[in-house]
C-alpha cells in the first residue's frame, strides 16, 4: 500500500470515527505540481504540502505551469495553472481559473462560490469549470 492510499484510508476512517466531523467538508493535498502558495487576506502566508489539509478560508494560488489536485471523501478535485481558490467551511470559492471536479456516488454535493455567480452540484459525475466572472462548464 503506497503513501496515497493510506492517506486515503486515513481520509475517509477519519470522517467515520469521528461523528461530529462527518458534516465538515476538509480537503486533503493530494498532489502538487509546480509553484503553489497561499496567503490569507492579512496577507499572511502559510504553506501547504502533500497529505496535508488544506487550510480553511486561505486563498491558494497556483502559477503558470502549476496545479494542484484536492481530496475529500466523494469528492476530487484538480486545480490549473494561473488559478485562485479557497475552501470555505462547506463550499469552494472560485475567484479566477479552471477546475475539474468529480463527484463519486450519488448523494454527494458541493456549492461552488464565484465573484458573481454561485453554483450548487448535486449527484454524481465530471464537470470542467473555468471562473472569471461567472462560471463556464463543461
Amino acid at each position: 500500500m503506497n503513501l496515497f492510499h493510506k492517506c486515503c484510508a486515513l481520509l475517509l476512517l477519519g470522517g467515520v470515527s469521528c461523528p461530529g466531523l462527518a458534516h465538515a467538508k476538509l480537503f486533503m493535498v493530494a498532489k502538487i505540481e509546480g509553484e503553489v502558495s497561499t496567503r490569507s487576506d492579512a496577507g499572511e502566508e502559510a504553506s501547504i504540502g502533500r497529505a496535508r489539509w488544506f487550510p480553511q478560508d486561505l486563498r491558494v494560488f497556483t502559477r503558470a505551469k502549476s496545479g494542484v489536485e484536492a481530496l475529500s471523501p466523494g469528492l476530487f478535485f484538480r486545480f490549473g495553472e494561473n488559478t485562485t481558490f479557497a475552501f470555505g467551511s462547506d463550499d469552494l470559492q472560485l475567484h479566477k481559473g479552471a477546475a475539474l471536479i468529480r463527484l463519486l456516488g450519488p448523494g454527494k454535493e458541493i456549492v461552488v462560490r464565484g465573484p458573481e455567480a454561485d453554483l450548487r452540484i448535486l449527484g454524481s459525475g465530471s464537470l470542467f469549470l473555468e471562473g472569471q466572472r461567472g462560471f463556464q462548464m463543461l
